[in-house]
């Protein structure tokens, strides 16, 4: 499995998506390197009974064509296609006007030699599509192409197949448009050279479009490349599938990746041949196709609380979601942990053990640590970063730096800015470094890896918490610390240095051991940004357009590989205190179901709770410290692309989390500005719950095997057995009595403890 896209085009490298299912797509056929003779056998006597063209290509000379072709069996009857090749620009208007009275349209059109000496072949399908629905031109030369792409932007048309043939001032094209019925977003380009092709390739996957034709035309020397692209964002959008595409494939190249992909869910949509006799070589484009979706739910059938589970569906398969999980306690328990998933039927299901990212959730988590370590006197949180050894304000070129306290940095009040637009149209101007008077507008460090980079003297990628700390150094503050609120995901992860500097520990150790353990969440992990590093019981993070990104691991920055965004795009290591945690949702559920009686928290003090939550009048009232404030809870939401989360705890007491492995935000989807409808339907539908306790239900699905986790490594392991053992047979009273360990409460670490322990024995705790 990969999450790379490439097309190294000279290389033959590849444009690929995640992983190949066990699904198959629909049968599909490809022939290469047939002669016309061969071409037109293929057609007579071999091509089975239900088998289609949806891709022609024709190569070489009109006195020794080579054709190239893609058949599928998608439900088009034999009575209802027709194919033509080996005619000149009459015969073929000639033929398709012909056919068009017979209700057929063209689906591929190609051509072989110059103009006006060029033969034709073509592919058509009659499926009721009207006269007024669908065109097609051919002789078109470049600003033909623009005309007529322009004409069908402006009239709902979309072009679904380009070619070219001839060269020079003999350089044509032919295409095919058909009624933009689904309202998709589409393009194409044409008369690239194979730098302008990789360029163009890179940046529609990067906006989540899909190549699905292409072809190659020009000399050996000077190839020129074509394609069509579309992404499916109309009204009733799907998610994108997956592509793979490649060019500068030998014929045993070609072959062998055909192979390769036989009896899986890819499909090709095009393959063209281009190349003089002896030097040919070849394009595809394939598409995954899994098939549809099925809705499916798991974890404990909760009649009291249906009204959530429609909540999911709705949310889930109205956005495309793939995975979910959802989790409420009541009066301290948990009475609700489900998980959903809307994937095809081969696509593993989640369970309320799945592990999601949560993204900027990780905030409050860090916040509490930080309060945790201030209300025991080992942090001042008027104390300025500059007291700590990590933020060394010599290196700063702006004295304000010097300002930064710990309390502004939890409150959002230490002067980043990451989307700057007051003053200065262009933002602000660096002060010092090598970039020295370069202006910014939107900037957020913790997803600029490579200007980061390049500021740095070129140091490579990945970039480090260090790195991003010495690029920062060198730009202004947007406002005097204390004086303005912006949020900052660069601020908390410099409170990560804090918790570090001043525990000695490393942050993942010490939130673990203060605030995951105490409540049960320590199989908490952070997060890893590569596909190849995906852990156990990690769900796959999705994007619904399939966008790529450069690299933010690319071995030379200057030409970037090309990845998912949501594996590799980002760095989510660096992200640890403002995003880098990974969890179920009940990890997250118990940690806001700590704070149900402040009075007795196992996490802090009343005191400091209230002093948490206290909202920031510089924010408007709608954030405290490390939690945004609601009307009726406080909470926190968290984004990343692959990620969508909510943790609430409600001024009633209720608590809930819900953790989503894809978002559909600034995805080109046009449900994108809704994804705060998840937060507001739960909330209705907990609201909407009687206030009687017997309307609730009785359950309580908290396990106990954090119990026996003595050593907080989120698995009951030897190291657990050899700490429970000493204190068997103790009473209480005695020096190793450890009431943590006594889970059946009858004062006596006996028997049914250490039943209970064997019983749990090598269980990853993930709720």
């Amino acid at each position: 499995m990969s999450s790379t896209w490439r097309i190294r085009i000279g290389l033959g490298m590849a444009a690929i998506g995640l992983s190949a299912g066990l699904a198959e797509a629909k049968p599909w056929i490809m022939r290469h390197g047939q002669n016309a003779q061969q071409y037109q056998d293929y057609y007579d006597n071999e091509l089975p009974a239900g088998f289609h063209p949806i891709s022609v290509n024709v190569n070489g000379t009109t006195a020794n064509p080579r054709f190239t072709t893609v058949f599928v069996s998608d439900g088009v009857a034999d009575g209802d296609w027709a194919a033509r090749h080996g005619l000149d620009s009459d015969g073929y208007q000639n033929e398709t006007v012909a056919l068009d009275d017979l209700g057929f349209r063209v689906i591929a059109v190609d051509a072989v030699g110059d103009y006006p000496n060029e033969t034709y072949v073509a592919a058509y399908v009659r499926d009721g599509v009207s006269d007024a629905d669908w065109y097609a031109r051919h002789r078109m030369t470049d600003a033909d192409v623009q005309n007529e792409f322009t004409f069908a932007q402006a009239n709902n048309f979309r072009m679904i197949y380009l070619s070219g043939y001839g060269s020079g001032a003999n350089r044509r094209y032919a295409a095919a448009f058909v009624r933009n019925f689904e309202g998709i977003s589409w393009t194409a380009a044409w008369g690239m050279d194979t730098a302008g092709y990789q360029a163009m390739f890179n940046g529609l996957c990067r906006g989540g479009f899909r190549q699905t034709g292409t072809t190659v035309y020009g000399t050996d020397a000077n190839p020129t490349y074509a394609g069509v692209w579309e992404r499916p964002d109309g009204p009733n959008f799907e998610i994108q599938k997956r592509q793979h595409v490649r060019a500068g494939l030998t014929g045993q190249e070609y072959q062998d990746l055909a192979t390769d992909f036989e009896n899986t869910p890819w499909q090709s949509t095009c393959a063209v041949e281009y190349g003089t006799p002896g030097n040919e070589r070849y394009a595809v484009c394939w598409e995954e196709d899994r098939g549809p979706s099925f809705w499916t739910e798991n974890g404990q059938v909760v009649p009291e609380l249906a009204s959530l589970d429609q909540v999911m569906q709705n949310f889930m398969t109205t956005r495309k979601v793939p995975h979910g999980s959802l989790a409420v306690t009541y009066q301290g328990k948990l009475v609700y942990s489900r998980s959903f998933t809307y994937a095809p039927a081969d696509e593993p299901i989640s369970t309320p053990k799945s592990l999601f990212r949560i993204a900027s959730i990780s905030k409050p988590i860090t916040a509490i640590g930080v309060f945790q370590l201030i209300e025991d006197g080992i942090i001042d949180p008027n104390a300025t970063l500059g007291s700590f050894d990590f933020f060394d304000v010599s290196g700063w070129c702006d004295p304000e730096a010097r300002n930064i306290r710990v309390s502004h940095v939890l409150r959002h009040l230490g002067g980043w800015d990451r989307a700057w637009q007051t003053g200065d149209p262009n933002g602000i101007t660096q002060l010092c470094g090598a970039g020295a008077g370069t202006q910014r507008s939107y900037f957020d460090p913790m997803f600029n890896n490579y200007a980061t980079a390049a500021e740095l003297g070129g140091i490579g990628l990945p970039v480090s918490q260090l790195n991003l700390m010495n690029y920062m150094q060198r730009w202004p503050l947007n406002f005097a610390p204390g004086t303005g609120y912006e949020y900052s995901n660069f601020g908390y992860m410099l409170l990560g240095r804090v918790i570090e500097e001043a525990t000695g520990q490393s942050y993942e150790d010490y939130i673990r051991d203060n605030v995951l353990c105490p409540v049960g969440s320590q199989g908490m992990i952070q997060g890893k940004s590569l596909w190849e590093d995906r852990q156990e019981y990690e769900v796959e993070y999705s994007d619904p357009m399939r966008r790529c990104s450069n690299s933010a691991f690319a071995t030379d920055p200057n030409n970037p590989e090309q990845v998912a965004i949501q594996y590799g795009g980002y760095n989510i290591e660096n992200m640890d205190s403002h995003g880098g945690w990974v969890g179920s949702a009940s990890h997250l559920v118990r940690i806001v179901n700590a704070f149900t009686d402040p009075n007795n928290s196992v996490l802090l003090n009343k005191a400091t709770i209230q002093r948490m939550w206290m909202p920031t009048a510089l924010s408007g009232g709608g954030y405290a410290a490390g939690w945004q404030v609601g009307s009726m809870d406080r909470y926190h939401n968290g984004s990343l692309d692959g990620a969508w989360t909510f943790m609430s705890r409600r001024n009633d007491g209720i608590c809930w989390a819900v953790v989503l492995n894809q978002k559909s935000s600034d995805a080109n989807t046009p449900v994108q500005n809704n994804d705060w409808d998840i937060r507001t339907n739960i909330q209705n539908a907990l609201s909407a719950m009687p206030s009687s306790p017997s309307a609730w239900p009785r359950h309580n699905l908290f396990g106990i095997g954090n119990k026996f986790d003595l050593d907080c490594s989120g698995t009951i392991d030897l190291s657990d057995l050899a700490g429970f053992l000493p204190s068997y047979g103790a009473a209480v009273g005695a020096a190793n009595y450890d009431p943590a360990i006594d889970v059946d409460g009858d004062g006596v670490i006996g028997l049914p403890d250490l039943a209970g322990i064997l019983a749990h024995f090598g269980e990853r705790l993930l709720e």
